[in-house]
């Protein structure tokens, strides 16, 4: 009888350790994916911050582009200032020069 109750003691043992094993190996391959979901994670974190340093530098090309256009801008301006300037005094010295003949 104590026989008995070992082995079906020892049988129950096993079926434990069994369950155990099988919960094991369950947690092992939980692990895995979790370890593989995040280097996925690693990795797409990796490429953002790239693409956000990328567009960074876009952005800086972008306003050092942008300031040199104003700059291009405002000395345009002030050329055809200048030649309205000039156009203005040429005008007034036609009119003299018309005045001047109509006297002679």
């Amino acid at each position: 009888e104590q026989l008995a109750r070992l082995a079906e003691e020892a049988e129950i043992s096993g079926q434990r350790a069994g369950a155990a094993e099988e919960q094991l190996a369950r947690l092992a391959k939980e692990a895995e994916i979790s370890g593989q979901s995040a280097g996925a994670a690693e990795a797409t974190l990796a490429r953002l911050a790239q693409e956000s340093k990328a567009n960074l530098e876009r952005a800086g090309v972008a306003e050092a582009t942008l300031a040199r256009l104003a700059d291009e801008s405002l000395r345009t301006l002030a050329s055809l200032a200048r030649l309205a300037q000039e156009a203005d005094t040429n005008g007034q010295r036609a009119g003299a020069a018309e005045e001047q003949l109509a006297r002679l």
